[in-house]
């Protein structure tokens, strides 16, 4: 994936794992696209080199830090981590689930409605968190995990 990205091409894979579920699941088959001289922002999904493992590893950015990116899987499982921007090799553009494209905006083409879906996701994602950590076992039927 690394030399593809860096050569300026997408790169289409198979995903494995749970750490990105419910909105990436393993089996969909994802579109990486490099990064283009930009830097990603809050909600976009980025592929990149985990700073412990060295593993390509696929999460949410939840915001800047001191230069670095906090990300972390939509899993409720999953850890938080600390990701410096050269360690971030692309954005993923594009999911299909059982052969069919599912609603994922793609920055290079529509950064407005990009912006505003990745947005929102976080927002929402976060309120989820919340919610349930303050009601355990009363959340509403919208914000079903």
């Amino acid at each position: 994936m690394e030399a593809v990205l860096l050569a300026g091409a997408d790169f289409r894979f198979q995903a494995l794992g749970a750490s990105m579920e419910p909105t990436i699941a393993g089996g969909d088959r994802l579109t990486v696209s490099p990064l283009k001289g930009t830097m990603p922002f809050a909600g976009e999904v980025v592929a990149f080199r985990h700073p412990h493992s060295r593993q390509l590893t696929l999460h949410r950015v939840l915001r800047r830090d001191k230069g670095d990116f906090l990300i972390r899987g939509d899993n409720p499982a999953s850890t938080r981590d600390r990701v410096s921007p050269a360690a971030i090799l692309g954005l993923v553009t594009g999911v299909e689930r059982r052969g069919r494209a599912i609603a994922w905006p793609n920055r290079f083409r529509h950064p407005l409605l990009s912006r505003f879906f990745f947005g929102a996701t976080l927002f929402f994602q976060r309120l989820r968190r919340l919610f349930k950590r303050r009601q355990p076992g009363l959340l509403p039927p919208g914000l079903a995990v």
